[in-house]
């Protein structure tokens, strides 16, 4: 899946109706799972991180038109506004996460 050697993409509507989308890969043979993240944290996702062999990032704003390994998804609508925190909440609910975890991997865009 895009260069990793598994992945997840889940989609979650909120009580209030907020519709949320997350996506996991999973181990990259040739690419560092931070660069994964920070593309993802470029392209307006609400949270993105790396934590061991995994990408994660989760938001409000990322439904996808193209999705291949030479372009990153493109968002049609900006995430809604403070809607951060819950896409933080959303990934800490993971097994391998925690609210800590997320907040000690999330990354930042460096371009």
């Amino acid at each position: 899946m895009l260069g990793a050697e598994t992945g997840v993409v889940g989609e979650y509507e909120a009580s209030d109706g907020v519709r949320f989308r997350a996506v996991v890969l999973e181990r990259f043979p040739r690419h560092d799972p931070t660069r994964k993240a920070e593309r993802w944290a470029c392209i307006g996702w609400d949270v993105a991180l790396a934590y061991e062999d995994f990408a994660f990032a989760a938001g409000t704003g990322t439904e996808q038109r193209d999705y291949t390994p030479e372009t990153p998804p493109h968002m049609d609508r900006t995430a809604i506004p403070g809607s951060v925190d819950r896409s933080r909440e959303l990934l800490a609910r993971s097994p391998l996460l925690s609210a800590e975890r997320v907040d000690a991997n999330e990354v930042d865009c460096e371009s």
